[in-house]
């Protein structure tokens, strides 16, 4: 029930919260499906602040739970793996929190059942409900609570959480100055992932657009320059965005790219659904977070008329372990669209003489778009 802050600390680091996991874990449980359940549930924590299978608006719990059996099945070895990874994939992707029996009198507090009501709530979407069935399912009710609370919290959270929950909750002040010790000490805040924003940031973020700027166009590109320096550690998933609604600077992610020490292709958000098949997203290609390094969308072909803002946005470590927020300035997208030439021009003579101070009415159309009348003195 302890392992759950694990995932917190170098989050970042898939492969340390494998390891900082099982060290915490191996102290009073040294059984390796403690061990797996640990890492499952710390991995599972740290993709969440990661946001690595995040598309903006909802996070992918199938893909969260794949990664997080994989990684704890890791540390299943034995005459007996191949049961106790199909028991743990059992638990971990359960629907039905009866099928979990976490009220069974001879197997109360067994690890697997932990880890089963925990994956159980990372799958559901009200908070209050969801700690309540647990808990009101029994068995080892704490423990079930603590993780499932933990997992769910990370998935929706802290503004998901009931205020008389909170403001009823016995030793508060001592149990805040705890959680601001630890917020102090980064990475996260209280009620978000990456939100500490630095006034003078170690990186600076440059959005660039470069090409032909009309439909029909094959070379255009959005390209985000990130410039770190030696106080950067590690860079965070980087998002290029447009900007929905002016009056309230309100912006939407259209693109998901990665360091290359994520070893993850960059994909498209819901938000910029509208661009599959026409275009291709190019990650950074070094692993070396110290230098600068881009990110690219290159337009196949043009289609549509834009007239938005467009920014990069991504987060970084930097040496002391805190996460800080950059957002580049805006550029302005303008895709015009391309008239067609009219074959010819036709001229026409007045059908009748016109006199100084007459009233001229010139009407022009064409197969485009509606006529358009304009009167003249």
């Amino acid at each position: 029930m302890r392992t759950s802050i694990m995932g917190v600390h170098q989050f970042w680091d898939t492969e340390k919260v494998i390891e900082n996991a099982v060290t915490m874990c191996t102290v009073t449980h040294h059984d390796q499906r403690c061990e797996a359940s640990a890492v499952a549930v710390s991995v599972a924590i740290s993709l969440m602040l990661q946001r690595k299978y995040y598309d903006g608006n909802h996070f992918n719990v199938t893909d969260i739970i794949q990664e997080s059996f994989k990684c704890a099945c890791s540390r299943l070895s034995g005459p007996r793996i191949h049961e106790n990874k199909e028991e743990l994939k059992t638990y971990m992707f359960c629907q039905d929190i009866a099928e979990l029996q976490l009220a069974e009198r001879d197997s109360i507090g067994y690890t697997f059942k932990c880890v089963g009501a925990g994956f159980w709530a990372l799958k559901q979407d009200n908070f209050r409900q969801a700690i309540q069935t647990v808990v009101m399912n029994a068995g080892d009710a704490d423990t079930n609570g603590a993780v499932a609370g933990a997992l769910l919290g990370c998935k929706l959270g802290g503004t998901s959480l009931p205020d008389t929950w909170l403001s009823g909750l016995l030793h508060k002040t001592w149990l805040d100055k705890k959680v601001d010790r630890k917020i102090d000490i980064g990475p996260i805040t209280k009620y978000g992932y990456l939100t500490i924003d630095k006034g003078s940031p170690d990186l600076e973020a440059e959005l660039n657009i470069s090409g032909d700027l009309t439909i029909g166009s094959e070379f255009l590109q959005l390209k985000c320059l990130c410039t770190p320096n030696k106080n950067v550690l590690n860079t965070l998933p980087i998002f290029i965005e447009y900007e929905h609604d002016e009056l309230s600077d309100n912006f939407i992610s259209i693109v998901n790219f990665f360091p290359a020490y994520f070893d993850k292709e960059p994909f498209l958000l819901s938000g910029g659904s509208c661009l599959s098949g026409r275009v291709v997203l190019t990650n950074p290609t070094s692993k070396n977070t110290s230098g600068e390094f881009e990110v690219i969308i290159t337009y196949n072909i043009v289609t549509c008329k834009d007239d938005k803002n467009y920014r990069c946005r991504l987060s970084y470590i930097d040496t002391a372990s805190v996460t800080n927020v950059v957002v580049s300035q805006s550029e302005r997208l303008i895709i015009k669209g391309t008239p067609n030439k009219p074959d010819n021009i036709p001229s026409r003579s007045p059908d009748s003489k016109i006199f100084p101070g007459d009233n001229v009415t010139l009407i022009c159309s064409d197969n485009r778009t509606n006529e358009v009348t304009k009167e003249s003195p």
